[in-house]
C-alpha cells in the first residue's frame, strides 16, 4: 500500500467512523483512570468518627489517631493490609458556616448508613448522641469495662503517648449502639467485631478491662 493509498483510506475511515472512534477513545481513558482508582483506593478495616464542636484536631494528629490504632486492628476486608480512618466532621465556631452545614448533613447521613462503631466527641456531642439514645454502654460492649457512657482519652496511654494537649485530652470515646443501628446488619458486623476488639485493647492497656 502507497503512502497515498493509506491517506485516502485513513481519510474515509475518519469521515465516517470520527464520533465512534473519538467515543471509543473517551471510553478508553474514563476505565482506565476508574481501574486505576479501584486498584488504588483504600478500604478501611476500622472507622473512627470523629465529631468536635469547642476544638479542632489537626490533620497530623488524624493520621497519629489512625497510625496508633493500626497496630490494634485486624484485616477484616482481607486485603491484606491494615487500614484505620477517622471521618472529621469539624463543627467548631471557627468552620465556615456553609462547610459546617454540609458536615452536619453528611453525617446525619452516615449515622444512618456508616459501620463506623466508635465515636471520638467533645462534651458537646457526648451529651447530643446520650440524649439521642444513640450510645451503649462501655461494658455493655466489653464485659469488665466501666459502666458508663465514655471514657476521656486522657485515661487512656496510648492517646497519652500521642501528646495531646490538655484540651485535647478531655475529648471521649464512645462507642454506638448496636441493636437497631447498621452495624447489625450483615456485611458490617465483621466492622463491628473489629472495632470492639480493638476499644477491649485500648481498655487493657490502661488498665481498665483484664
Amino acid at each position: 500500500m502507497t503512502k497515498d493509498q493509506f491517506h485516502k483510506k485513513w481519510e474515509n475511515y475518519w469521515y465516517y467512523h470520527k464520533i465512534h472512534t473519538i467515543a471509543a477513545v473517551i471510553a478508553i481513558i474514563v476505565m482506565s483512570v476508574f481501574i486505576k482508582q479501584c486498584a488504588s483506593r483504600v478500604y478501611p478495616d476500622i472507622t473512627v468518627t470523629v465529631v468536635t464542636k469547642s476544638m479542632s484536631l489537626s490533620q497530623d494528629q488524624l493520621n497519629d489517631i489512625q497510625n496508633m490504632l493500626q497496630k490494634y486492628t485486624g484485616d477484616v476486608n482481607r486485603d491484606g493490609r491494615k487500614n484505620v480512618n477517622c471521618d472529621d466532621y469539624d463543627l467548631g465556631p471557627a468552620q465556615d458556616p456553609q462547610v459546617a452545614a454540609a458536615l452536619q448533613e453528611k453525617l446525619i447521613a452516615d449515622l444512618q448508613s456508616t459501620n463506623s462503631a466508635l465515636f471520638i466527641t467533645d462534651d458537646t456531642y457526648l451529651k447530643q448522641f446520650s440524649s439521642e439514645n444513640l450510645l451503649q454502654n462501655l461494658s455493655d460492649a466489653i464485659p469488665g469495662a466501666p459502666d458508663k457512657l465514655s471514657i476521656q482519652l486522657s485515661s487512656l496511654p496510648d492517646f497519652k503517648k500521642l501528646g495531646m494537649s490538655a484540651d485535647e485530652g478531655k475529648l471521649y470515646l464512645l462507642v454506638r449502639k448496636y441493636a437497631g443501628s447498621p452495624l447489625a446488619q450483615k456485611g458490617n458486623i465483621p466492622y463491628y467485631n473489629n472495632s470492639m476488639n480493638v476499644l477491649k485493647k485500648l481498655l487493657q492497656d490502661g488498665g481498665l478491662v483484664k
